[in-house]
């Protein structure tokens, strides 16, 4: 289970212990973390567990999880992640390999709650494409956007989710994809015709 905890806290100064944070020095709640407007850091953090997996041959034995962060207001993080936070640090790692999702720690916001609900509920509906050894998996990084693609037969699911805080655009032409597309869950993006705006 990978825990890139790194929203609502500094990455380069330790609000804790008064300290800068280098890769040599300092903690500021998030190990070798360095993505401070975003979550880059999970799908780093996710790859590198993967990577591992796979150098020592545990492939079939072993999966990692992902464990967004639900917490805040306390010690290195001054805020809760919102909801739509949540969901985002969830996607990217199940968009980088992860075949569980469990937060850290409850109790949390109502926000988080309801988030997690609908993700759980949409999860429901797709897992079968993430799950089945016959579909071949694809991921696409277009800026700040980070895509899983799952294709089985003429299906394919796609999980996108903006990793930044600014507005963005995706057009399902950007990744290869055209025909008709159906959203299953809506933390916030929505799909017009064959756009998806973050």
């Amino acid at each position: 289970m990978q825990d890139t905890y790194e929203v609502g806290n500094n990455l380069s100064f330790s609000s804790e212990w008064g300290t800068v944070c280098t890769e040599e020095y300092g903690d500021c709640g998030c190990d070798n973390c360095v993505d401070q407007d975003g979550f880059g850091d999970i799908s780093v953090r996710m790859d590198e567990f993967a990577e591992r997996i796979w150098d020592n041959g545990w492939e079939l034995e072993k999966a990692v999880w992902t464990v967004p962060q639900a917490f805040g207001n306390g010690q290195y993080w001054p805020r809760i992640p919102t909801g739509k936070e949540f969901v985002v640090q969830s996607i990217v790692g199940i968009n980088h390999g992860g075949l569980g999702v469990v937060s850290w720690d409850d109790p949390t916001s109502d926000d988080i709650k309801t988030s997690a609900s609908a993700l759980a509920l949409a999860l429901a509906t797709v897992k079968d494409s993430i799950l089945d050894p016959a579909r071949t998996f694809t991921h696409r990084k277009l800026g700040d956007v980070d895509v899983g693609l799952w294709t089985l037969g003429k299906k394919t699911l796609v999980m996108a989710t903006n990793m930044g805080y600014q507005t963005v655009n995706l057009s399902l032409s950007d990744i290869g994809l055209k025909g008709n597309a159906t959203q299953v869950l809506n933390s916030g993006a929505t799909l017009t015709g064959s756009t998806v705006l973050f």
